[in-house]
C-alpha cells in the first residue's frame, strides 16, 4: 500500500506532460475495459435469449442455428500456416522485439462453409463474425512441430498463433438468416439485352432465322419479330429461375446486432462470456478508481 501511495503521489506531482501521458494511458485502458465488458455481456445475452431454429424451417431474420460444420463442394479451405483442412481459420504472426512480442500480421478466413442439422443445411458467410474457436495451436518458428511456416517469417524471432473450426465440429451460429432465390437478381431488361447481343454475334444465323422476305437484311418488322421471340424466351427462362429452390445463408446483420459463431453448448459458453464481462468490469472499476485517486491527489489534495 505504501508503494502504491508513493507511486500515486509521484504521478500526481509530476509535470504536466508526464501526468497527461499517464492519464491518457489510463483512459485508454478504461475505455477498452468498458468496451469489452459491454461486448461480452451483449454476446452472452444474445446466446441465451435468441431461440434455436431448424435449418429447414428457420424464418427470415435474426436466428440461431445449431449443427455440424461442413465444407462446401469445391476446393477445400486450408489454413495458410499449418496446411490443415478446416472450415474456418484465423492466424497471427508475432515477432520478438526486445522482451515483447509484436504482432506483424493477422488474417482471417472469409470463405463460405455449411452448417447442417437433422432437417437440412444453411450456408454460413463468416465475414464480420465474432468466432470463438475451440481449436488452436501456438508454436515458434524455430520449433515448427512439423507445421508449415511462412517464408516471410522464418527464424527464431517469430511466433505463430492459429485458430480454426474443423469439419463436423458442433457449432451454433447467430446472425441474419436470408434465402437468396435466383429470381431475386433477375432483370427482364438486362436479360433481354444480353440475349439479343448474343444473337447479334452470329449475323448469319440471325438473318437465316428472322429474314422472312429473304433480302439478306433484317428490316424493322423482322427485328421487332426477333425481339418478340426473345422476350418469350426470357419469360420462359425467368419462370425456370423462379422454380429454382433458394439458397439459405446466415451472415452478418446490417445493424449492430451480434454475429456469433460459437461452440454448440451455448449456455455454458454464455457463462464463460459473463465471467469475461465480470473480469473486464473489475478492471474497469480498478482503473477508474486509480484514475480518480490520482486526480484527487493532484487537484483536490489528500483524500
Amino acid at each position: 500500500m505504501d508503494f502504491f501511495n508513493r507511486f500515486a503521489n509521484n504521478i500526481a506531482s509530476s509535470d504536466t506532460q508526464g501526468f497527461l501521458i499517464f492519464g491518457g494511458a489510463l483512459c485508454v485502458f478504461l475505455g477498452v475495459a468498458i468496451y469489452r465488458a459491454f461486448r461480452y455481456m451483449v454476446q452472452a445475452r444474445t446466446l441465451e435469449d435468441v431461440p434455436t431454429s431448424k435449418a429447414r424451417s428457420a424464418e427470415q431474420g435474426y436466428v440461431e442455428l445449431e449443427g455440424r460444420a461442413e465444407m462446401l463442394e469445391g476446393p477445400p479451405i486450408v489454413s495458410p500456416l499449418s496446411g490443415r483442412e478446416c472450415v474456418w481459420w484465423s492466424y497471427t504472426v508475432e515477432r520478438r522485439s526486445s522482451n515483447e512480442w509484436e504482432r506483424v500480421e493477422k488474417r482471417t478466413s472469409d470463405s463460405l462453409f455449411l452448417l447442417r442439422d437433422a432437417t437440412g443445411a444453411c450456408i454460413v458467410d463468416p465475414e464480420g463474425a465474432d468466432v470463438f474457436p475451440k481449436q488452436k495451436r501456438i508454436w515458434n518458428a524455430n520449433k515448427s512441430l512439423g507445421l508449415t511456416t511462412m517464408g516471410s517469417y522464418k527464424g527464431g524471432n517469430y511466433r505463430y498463433r492459429e485458430y480454426y473450426l474443423m469439419p463436423l465440429e458442433l457449432i451454433c451460429v447467430i446472425g441474419l438468416h436470408k434465402t437468396h432465390a435466383a429470381i431475386d437478381e433477375w432483370d427482364d431488361t438486362e436479360e433481354l439485352r444480353r440475349l439479343l447481343a448474343d444473337w447479334k454475334q452470329n449475323q448469319v444465323e440471325l438473318i437465316n432465322r428472322f429474314d422472312t422476305n429473304n433480302d439478306g437484311v433484317l428490316d424493322q418488322d423482322e427485328w421487332d419479330a426477333a425481339r418478340a421471340i426473345a422476350r418469350e424466351q426470357v419469360a420462359l427462362e425467368k419462370h425456370r429461375h423462379a422454380a429454382t429452390p433458394g439458397v439459405n445463408v446466415i451472415g452478418a446483420p446490417p445493424d449492430r446486432r451480434p454475429f456469433l459463431i460459437a461452440p454448440l453448448d451455448s449456455s455454458d459458453f454464455a457463462k464463460k462470456l459473463r465471467w469475461k464481462a465480470a473480469g473486464s468490469a473489475m478492471v474497469m472499476v480498478l482503473v477508474g478508481s486509480v484514475f480518480a485517486y490520482i486526480l484527487a491527489l493532484r487537484y483536490g489534495g489528500q483524500v
